[in-house]
């Protein structure tokens, strides 16, 4: 007999939805068990059989056997459609889908073999037979599968209580490309995946394909309109942009021709699909770097009727996918809500087979998505929900490392389960988990593929505690200081306060914590003696070592210098060779050459004094660094102590400065960016400075910076000293906070003449002459003016305001440069009590 206090002990040991008020069976029976699963039974549940039989041996040290029939005496664990033919009536009620589970335990119903019980795992299908098996093992004996080669039976157990357990998916589409799924298919298969990445093969349950498998995974506007095919001869075709069409970029959604040849290859490619490849994707490219969309008078009409990019998408997208409804009705016709498209369209609404990919690329992975206290996650949501009340169809993707660099600390574990509760509750169909498919040694890859592959059976598991259950499996003696390192992580990016986004510099992270993070795994490695444990946290510091090359320095500031300073680190050369001899092959999508390149194969500078030249005159101090790219991190008004440029109080930052931008790219959509040649000083005064540099590419740029009496005035030349011909593109940038200030008006003057002034509501792109803010709250205007372009070149600028930074952008138009050309542009940057007006006709004081 068992005593009373035992059995309250086992049975409280067990989380059960239904019949916890009894033990269904106790440990000295556990030999009895037999598995009963019919011989001509879909694979998946021949799987299923056969991964019991091992299961139940890890979990009790008995060999069991399996067999077509019952045996009288026995405990009978009914597999599938063995379990549905046996007991049939307890299916009827049921109602399983064929991705349903259900675990349920019996007594015998025979009263002459009161010694016999029937445990039943099945589904509607076989992929549910296979999710009950594992859930038996995990949800009511504590089984886990943390990892490849990590598989944990915990022992012994006194009993099984009594089960009635069912459970339908919460999200009908479950992916998620790290590693451990894609080369471990039996992995993915515990963890209920089923999306085209992990692509679960039909014998473990199969997977939803999208037609052409990854190649048809996004982006795929091009695959059915090529502009190799048709560039050439129909311009047209794509997007219209600044007045020309573009062969790279968007398609031209409202042109007919676009839509007829995309409806007859979406016919083809459907019909030549593979069984499981039922999502057609129709979707924009993959052009982030530029607003690649079309603007011709077409498209901007649709666009703007529906206050969204997305509104020409959808229109063009629910065009398709009526055309092929009739001969393809379980066909999915897929599109992004992506970066432009984003935001839902005021009128069109999907069809009912469309469905909408919703892409997190913008979230702050710092906070949990319903952490209102995040501007980006705020929008997200509204977005979220937005496409929830119009879609029937609508899949998220998600991002889980740092997409500059696949081995930086990434301290987004604390998010993962939260969002995915969020998207289940507000009724997403799917989710993919983006993660570091190309490499090993991703920040915490295997933890995070743990976490998420329970998230996506389970969105409301309990995230800490099963965070803290891998640990102490995974790193053994070493979990410890893991724990204590993730804290820190954590800790930090509370601190920093800002947004971790799934591309970052690492801006969150400093110095110092580096530094702690080398003391953890210094202490760690000292007392790990276990060789596994050792090198699995030699895989946890390979992002240490990443941030101690890369981090962003501490800064320290005297009257006349910055002081930066790093970590300890390896040379690049000893973490190149520690990455190479651990398997890197990858820093990101891209081959890790590309961080070669990106360091130039140098070792950061450890210890640097990086000197502040100062201008001053009677009302300013500008404040200028000539080895930052010469740019101007303070301009502080002497009568009334009011900073106008904040970068001087965070040098690391590329913001709150004026600055030039230069890009000497032959692709027209790279952006101009700071410059990271040093300027050496020519000559220098108390109100003047001229500085100088030589780009690798053999153009020279010249600073003169006037502190004149209500401003800066700047002679910014260019020359050619190469060989050969140059195209510079070259800006010139000023951002402004505008925090506790009043809304300000602006006011512009056109070239050629006109003025005007009107409340800030949209950017302006025009060919200026000058631009100004005027802030009445406190009596100044801010003015940015082109006082001489060269020889006749236009000049656009622009400003691009905000609630907190008010941004001046100058560009020069790009001009060829021959060798031995240069070209001066002079500008004037003013702050003044003169309202715009008077301020921008004055003479130079």
């Amino acid at each position: 007999m068992i005593s009373l206090r035992l059995l309250v002990v086992i049975v409280a040991a067990f989380s059960l939805p239904a019949r916890a008020d009894r033990v269904w069976v106790f440990n000295d029976r556990f030999q009895d068990f037999h598995v009963v699963v019919s011989p001509s039974a879909p694979e998946p549940e021949l799987l299923a059989a056969r991964r019991f039989v091992e299961h139940w041996r890890l979990t009790t040290d008995f060999e069991i056997q399996s067999s077509a029939e019952a045996v009288t005496g026995a405990v009978n664990v009914w597999i599938g459609s063995a379990a549905q033919r046996a007991f049939p009536e307890e299916f009827a009620v049921r109602k399983l889908s064929p991705n349903g589970a259900l675990i349920l335990t019996l007594p015998r119903r025979s009263s002459s073999d009161a010694t016999a019980y029937d445990l039943l795992l099945a589904g509607g299908g076989p992929r549910g037979t296979l999710v009950a098996e594992w859930a038996f093992f995990e949800r009511f004996l504590g089984a886990r599968a943390y990892a490849p080669g990590i598989l944990h039976f915990p022992k012994p157990h006194a009993g099984i209580p009594a089960i009635d357990w069912q459970k339908e998916p919460v999200f009908e589409y479950r992916d998620s490309n790290y590693r451990a799924f894609l080369e471990n298919p039996w992995l993915a298969s515990l963890n209920d995946l089923n999306g085209q990445w992990s692509n679960v093969p039909d014998r473990f349950g199969g997977h939803i394909g999208f037609v052409h498998g990854l190649a048809g995974h996004g982006h795929t506007f091009h695959h059915f309109v090529s502009p190799d095919e048709y560039f050439g001869a129909h311009p047209e075709y794509f997007a219209e942009i600044e007045g020309e069409r573009i062969k790279d970029a968007q398609l031209c959604l409202t042109n007919p021709n676009v839509l007829a040849i995309t409806i007859d290859r979406a016919r083809r490619y459907l019909r030549e699909a593979a069984p499981d490849e039922r999502i057609l994707s129709v979707s924009q490219m993959d052009y982030f770097w530029f607003d690649s969309w079309c603007t011709c008078a077409q498209c901007s009409a649709v666009d703007e009727e529906e206050g969204s990019h997305s509104g020409t998408i959808i229109r063009f997208v629910n065009a398709v996918a009526e055309a092929v409804e009739d001969e393809f009705p379980d066909a999915l016709i897929d599109t992004f809500a992506y970066l432009y498209s984003r935001t839902p369209p005021k009128l069109t609404r999907p069809r009912d087979n469309v469905l909408i990919r919703l892409c997190a690329i913008e979230a702050d992975y710092g906070r949990p998505l319903h952490d209102r206290r995040s501007p980006d996650n705020r929008v997200f949501v509204r977005d979220l929900k937005a496409w929830r009340k119009i879609a029937k169809h609508l899949y998220v993707w998600d991002y889980t490392q740092n997409w500059r660099a696949f081995q930086a600390p990434h301290p987004n574990l604390r998010v993962l389960q939260p969002n995915l509760e969020l998207y289940a509750k507000i009724g997403v169909d799917g989710v993919f988990e983006q993660a570091s498919p190309f490499s090993p040694h991703s920040d915490f890859e295997f933890l995070k593929a743990y976490l998420i592959g329970r998230g996506l059976r389970d969105p409301e598991f309990d995230g800490k505690r099963e965070t803290a259950e891998f640990i102490d499996a995974y790193y053994g003696e070493a979990a410890p200081f893991i724990v204590e390192y993730q804290r820190l992580l954590g800790d930090r990016l509370r601190a920093w306060g800002g947004p971790l986004y799934f591309v970052n510099d690492l801006e969150w992270l400093d110095a110092a914590t580096v530094l702690r993070a080398q003391e953890i795994f210094t202490r760690a490695f000292a007392v790990t003696k276990d060789e596994t444990a050792i090198e699995r946290l030699r895989s946890a510091y390979l992002p240490v070592q990443y941030a101690a090359l890369v981090c962003p320095p501490n800064v320290a500031q005297t009257p006349d210098a910055y002081v930066f300073t790093r970590p300890p680190s390896q040379t690049f050369d000893e973490y190149w060779d520690t990455a190479r001899v651990l398997g890197v092959t990858h820093l990101n999508d891209h081959p890790i050459d590309q961080f070669r390149q990106r360091l130039n194969g140098q070792t950061p500078v450890r210890h640097e004094i990086v000197p502040i030249e100062k201008l001053r005159n009677d009302r300013f101090e500008i404040w200028i660094v000539p080895t930052r790219g010469g740019a101007i991190v303070r301009w502080r008004e002497l009568a009334t102590g009011r900073d106008w440029l904040p970068g001087y109080d965070n040098i690391r930052s590329a913001s709150g400065r004026i600055q030039v931008l230069v890009t000497t790219d032959t692709d027209r959509w790279a952006e101009p960016e700071p410059i990271d040649e040093k300027f050496e000083i020519i000559e220098q005064s108390n109100s003047t400075i001229t500085l100088e540099t030589h780009l690798v590419n053999g153009i020279a740029i010249r600073q003169q910076i006037d502190l004149i009496g209500e401003g800066i005035e700047t002679h910014l030349s260019l020359h050619n000293a190469s060989l050969s011909p140059v195209i510079p593109r070259v800006s010139i940038a000023a951002e402004f906070p505008t925090n506790n200030l009043r809304r300000p008006s602006m006011w512009t003057r056109e070239v050629g003449g006109g003025t005007s002034s009107r409340a800030i509501r949209v950017s302006e792109d025009d060919h200026l002459k000058a631009i100004a803010l005027r802030f009445a709250g406190i009596g100044k205007t801010i003015a940015a003016e082109v006082v001489e372009g060269g020889s006749g070149d236009l000049v656009t600028m622009k400003l691009e305001p905000n609630s907190h930074i008010a941004e001046f952008t100058i560009d020069l138009d790009s001009v060829t440069l021959v060798p031995g050309e240069s070209r001066t542009i002079v500008t004037r940057l003013r702050i003044s009590a003169l309202r715009p007006e008077p301020l921008l006709t004055a003479p130079r004081p």
